[in-house]
């Protein structure tokens, strides 16, 4: 089952950030260094067609609502989330 936070506010702003991929030809991606994988702004190039995730300033785990998303290349999502996730460690994944 899908977690509640990937429903249809969430397909709705990727789907307008892939639109906006494809008319400015991609930006970098939106991880600072918080993933933990570089120092600094990550040099990941992004397209509407390269693989991407939704990254958020604020975590759900954290009260976020994605609102503040932005591209993230999959490394630095996904090593952002581990590293949340260790830090945070959330017991359950029913905190949504």
């Amino acid at each position: 089952m899908a977690k509640p936070q990937y429903g249809a506010a969430h397909r709705r702003r990727r789907a307008e950030w892939k639109l906006e991929l494809t008319r400015t030809g991609g930006r970098r991606c939106a991880c600072r260094g918080q993933c933990g994988r570089h120092r600094g702004r990550c040099r990941e190039w992004i397209t509407a067609g390269s693989d991407w995730d939704l990254g958020h300033g604020l975590a759900h785990s954290q009260g976020g609502n994605g609102e503040d998303s932005e591209p993230m290349c999959r490394g630095c999502n996904r090593a952002e989330g581990r590293r949340l996730s260790d830090r945070l460690a959330v017991a359950s994944e029913d905190w949504w």
